[in-house]
C-alpha cells in the first residue's frame, strides 16, 4: 500500500465517524498535526474532541471510541487494534488504520512528519489544500528538510499561493535582535541569551539585505571555534512565508508551537495553528521564555558521563530542546543525551549529532525496556521514560548498546 492509499484508507474509516477524540504529542509537530486534523474533520462536520500530551500510557488506550493518535502511538504494538495512529515515528503498531511513511516505504526521518502524513489525510476528507502551510510548519519544528513528501506538500501550497518560499536567516524571531538573542538551534555561544553580545555583535552589521551577506560571515567567524560545520550551514537557507497562518514565518510558528506545548499552554499553540490569533502576544511570551530558559539550561547543565555524552537538568519538559541544543551546537562523536526528573520516573532524551552513526530509537527503545521503562522515536531524535529507580540498569544498558 502506498502512502497516499493508507491515507485513504483512513480517510474512508473517519468519514464514517460522527466524533472522533484525538490525542496528539504536545510539540510543533504533534500540534500542526492536529490543527490539520480537526480543520478538515470540522470542514467535513464530524465531531471531535483534541487533548495534547507528552506522552501516552498504552494501557489506558480502550477500543471503546473512535481515537486518532497524532505524532504518537506507532511505537506501540499492544494498542487495540481499532486505534487509529497517524505518526512518522519507527512503527511496531500493526492495525490496519496506521498511516505512516516508513510503513510504506517513505522517508520518515527528513521527508514526511507526522504533520506531512495528517495533511494526506486531511486530503482525503475534502479540499484541504490551503493547510499546507501547518504541514510545513510540522517539518520545521521535527528538523526535517524540504524532500520527498514534504517538497510535495510545500510545491502544493506553493502553487496554491499559501506558501512563499525565500532565502534567509533560519532563525525563529520577530526582528533581527530577537532572532539572534534566542537562538537555540543552533545555540550561538556569547550571543544567545545575552543582550550586551547581541548588541555589541550587530554593531557592526545592521541586517538590511544588502547587509546580510556581511552578517552571515560574521556570525560563521563567532561560532566556528565550537560548532559543528552542520550548525554553521543551518543558520541560512530556505525560509518560507506562510500566508493563510495567525504567524506568518514558519520557523518562527514553529518555535510558538514547540514552546507552548512545552510550556504547558499547549491549547493556545493550538489555537493559533486552528487559526485564532487574540493569543498570539501571549504565546510569544511564553516562546520567550521558554528559550531563555532552554539557553540557561543549556549551560548549567551537568555533565555525568563523557562516552556517550551524558548530562542532567533541571525540568522534564526542556530535555528535547536542551538535547536538541547540546548535539547540534558542539561538536561531538557519539550520541548526546539529556535527562531530567519527573516525579517517580526520568524523562530522557536522546539525539545523534551529524557525522556519528548510531540510531537513537533502537538505543532508547533497548535499554528502556531493560530498565522497565518505554522509549523510541527516530534514528535521530529519541526519547524514552525510565522509573527513577531503574536509571542505573538504563545508563549501564545504553553505554553497553553503544559500544557493541
Amino acid at each position: 500500500m502506498s502512502l497516499s492509499s493508507a491515507a485513504e484508507h483512513l480517510g474512508t474509516r473517519l468519514r464514517s465517524c460522527r466524533h472522533v477524540r484525538i490525542l496528539a504529542h504536545d510539540d510543533a509537530d504533534g500540534i500542526a498535526a492536529a490543527a490539520i486534523l480537526c480543520l478538515a474533520l470540522e470542514r467535513a462536520g464530524i465531531g471531535f474532541h483534541v487533548s495534547l500530551r507528552d506522552r501516552i500510557v498504552p494501557g489506558t488506550i480502550t477500543a471503546e471510541e473512535d481515537l486518532l493518535l497524532c505524532d504518537l502511538g506507532a511505537s506501540y504494538p499492544e494498542l487495540p487494534e481499532e486505534t487509529m495512529v497517524v505518526d512518522h515515528h519507527t512503527p511496531h503498531f500493526t492495525g490496519a488504520w496506521h498511516v505512516n511513511p516508513r510503513l510504506e516505504g517513505d522517508d520518515g526521518e527528513n521527508g514526511c512528519s507526522s504533520a506531512g502524513a495528517a495533511y494526506l489525510v486531511a486530503q482525503e476528507l475534502g479540499d484541504n489544500g490551503d493547510l499546507a502551510g501547518l504541514a510545513i510548519t510540522g517539518m520545521i519544528g521535527d528538523r526535517q528538510s524540504c524532500t520527498g513528501v514534504n517538497r510535495d506538500i510545500c510545491s502544493e501550497g506553493m502553487a496554491a499561493g499559501t506558501i512563499t518560499p525565500h532565502r534567509g536567516l533560519r532563525l525563529a524571531g520577530r526582528d533581527l535582535s530577537e532572532q539572534l538573542l534566542l537562538a537555540v538551534d543552533p545555540c550561538i555561544e556569547r550571543i544567545s541569551g545575552d543582550e550586551d553580545g547581541v548588541r555589541a555583535f550587530l554593531a557592526g552589521c545592521t541586517g538590511e539585505e544588502e547587509e546580510l551577506g556581511c552578517l552571515v560571515s560574521r556570525l560563521v567567524l563567532e561560532m566556528a571555534d565550537t560548532a559543528p560545520a552542520d550548525a554553521l550551514l543551518a543558520i541560512y537557507g530556505d525560509r518560507f512565508e506562510l500566508g493563510r497562518e495567525t504567524v506568518h514565518d514558519a520557523h518562527t510558528f514553529a518555535a510558538m508551537l514547540e514552546a507552548c506545548g512545552k510550556s504547558g499552554k499547549g491549547g493556545l499553540g493550538l489555537a493559533l495553528a486552528l487559526r485564532s490569533s487574540p493569543g498570539k502576544a501571549e504565546a510569544w511570551e511564553i516562546t520567550r521564555q521558554y528559550r531563555l530558559s532552554v539557553i540557561n539550561t543549556v549551560r548549567s547543565a551537568t555533565l555525568i558521563a563523557e562516552m556517550p555524552a551524558i548530562y542532567e537538568i533541571e525540568g522534564a519538559h526542556l530535555t528535547g530542546a536542551v538535547a536538541d541544543a547540546l548535539a547540534y551546537s558542539r561538536v561531538h562523536t557519539a550520541p548526546v543525551v539529556v535527562l531530567a526528573r519527573d516525579g517517580e520516573a526520568y524523562a530522557v532524551s536522546a539525539r545523534t549529532p551529524a557525522g556519528v552513526g548510531a540510531d537513537c530509537a533502537a538505543l532508547m527503545e533497548e535499554s528502556a525496556r531493560a530498565a522497565g521503562g518505554s522509549g523510541g522515536g527516530h534514528a535521530g531524535r529519541a526519547g524514552a521514560y525510565v522509573p527513577a529507580g531503574q536509571m542505573d540498569l538504563f545508563r549501564n544498558s545504553l553505554l553497553g548498546a553503544i559500544r557493541a
